[in-house]
């Protein structure tokens, strides 16, 4: 028998919205190779469009949630491009054993696993009929050759996270035993703050609750140097809104640089950097000065490759940290 095997591969960023189907276009995302022996069934790819991954339990409440009064317990709204692929697989290759697969090669590749639930701790209509139906599902399953994600007779979920290419990635993977077939259904959400220049409140509160920091993209300075330009003054301006809604939290504002110049000099500059923004966020936002520090660590933490000019601007970025 074959060892089944998951790996993930390189990013490839679109630069372009695109709704097709596996008929014509449909193939397996870069980041994440499909299970051996899988079928691609179905594909479809949004530029830009909003997702809620669920990381919790589903549970019921009084008030409504996307018009639904059950919903996860725990969950992210994202914003961001959405690849869905569907694929399938003999159902005597065994839910479990496919589920596994995939857990391990996110755990291999460094990535975070935030949740998993099975059809032992959670109910199938939830899924059919509340996350992924086709006409009011929290994330519609719509699109031709897709089938129902139905998971009656079985069903495993997977929410996992992490980074990669510089850029924040998200998994949403439910498998379920259908007919005579195990069905995956696949859904990629990535996060490409460097492109797309959006940060909010509620954006650094979810990343900061899943890894404990987010990254900075909207802060500039001139190149060696530390004073902060006009036009990060929408980003300070989330982060002071952030920092005052959590008053009681304290944070580490940390300063990067690529790897260009001697290391030393960007050990210092990195820290000025840190330095003006805790500045700024205290003299002119009002941030509490005793709820933030400032440190630089030059290239220490890249978060891609220096080889690149594409991976040093993803790496020349300022972290807000929990501490």
């Amino acid at each position: 028998m074959k060892t089944p095997k998951t790996f993930l591969t390189a990013l490839f960023i679109l630069s372009f919205s695109i709704y097709t189907y596996a008929q014509d276009k449909g193939k397996d995302h870069p980041a994440m190779s499909r299970y051996e022996g899988a079928e691609l069934v179905a594909w479809q790819q949004f530029d830009y469009v909003p997702y809620v991954l669920g990381t919790g339990p589903q549970e019921q409440k009084d008030e409504t949630f996307r018009g639904h009064n059950k919903y996860f317990s725990e969950y992210v709204d994202l914003e961001g491009r959405l690849t869905r692929i569907q694929y399938r697989l003999p159902k005597s290759e065994g839910l479990f054993k496919v589920y596994k697969n995939y857990e391990q090669a996110l755990k291999n590749a460094g990535y975070q696993i935030l949740f998993t639930t099975s059809d032992q701790e959670s109910s199938w209509p939830f899924w059919n009929e509340i996350v992924y139906h086709k006409e009011w599902g929290i994330n519609a399953i719509k699109g031709e050759g897709f089938e129902d994600p139905f998971g009656r007779y079985g069903f495993r979920y997977i929410a996992a996270k992490g980074m990669y290419d510089g850029n924040t990635i998200y998994f949403a993977l439910f498998l379920n035993n259908y007919n005579d077939y195990i069905y995956i259904t696949q859904d990629v959400v990535e996060i490409n703050p460097l492109e797309s220049g959006l940060v909010s409140a509620q954006k650094i509160e979810d990343n900061i609750k899943l890894s404990g920091f987010i990254s900075i993209y909207g802060i500039h300075f001139d190149t060696g140097k530390w004073n902060i330009k006009p036009e990060s003054e929408p980003a300070l301006k989330v982060i002071a809104d952030f920092l005052k809604g959590h008053a009681q939290s304290r944070y580490y504002i940390v300063g990067h640089t690529d790897n260009v110049g001697n290391f030393a000099d960007n050990m210092t500059l990195s820290e000025k950097r840190a330095q003006a923004v805790m500045t700024a966020l205290t003299t002119e936002y009002g941030v509490d000065q005793k709820q933030i520090q400032a440190y630089g660590v030059a290239s220490l933490c890249p978060i891609t490759s220096n080889r690149t000019d594409a991976g040093k601007a993803k790496n020349r970025r300022v972290d807000i940290v929990e501490q």
